[in-house]
């Protein structure tokens, strides 16, 4: 999950975002990321905390942005994966 953060720091240091649509294509792009690595690995899974730090959004907006592309907000995606990988392993 460590490269998850690196990753998208990576992303967001190179990725110039003067426009508004360029902007929300960048943060798309970012919270989608994200959640196909917590789905991956939802044991692993950075705090909310570190993910927000890691593309250099505060919590809330981290949070609020992840709320309006996925429909949930990233605690309860990161429980929610959680409960879907423990009820795939006691299949």
């Amino acid at each position: 999950m460590k490269a998850l953060i690196i990753e998208l720091d990576r992303e967001h240091r190179n990725t110039p975002n003067h426009e508004p649509l360029a902007n929300e294509q960048h943060q798309r792009e970012i919270v989608l990321a994200t959640a196909s690595k917590i789905r991956e690995s939802p044991a692993e899974s950075p705090s909310i905390v570190e993910l927000a730090h890691a593309v250099g959004y505060s919590v809330d907006h981290f949070s609020h942005i992840f709320l309006k592309i996925i429909g949930l907000r990233p605690q309860l995606y990161i429980i929610q994966a959680k409960i879907e990988r423990a009820s795939q392993l006691l299949l």
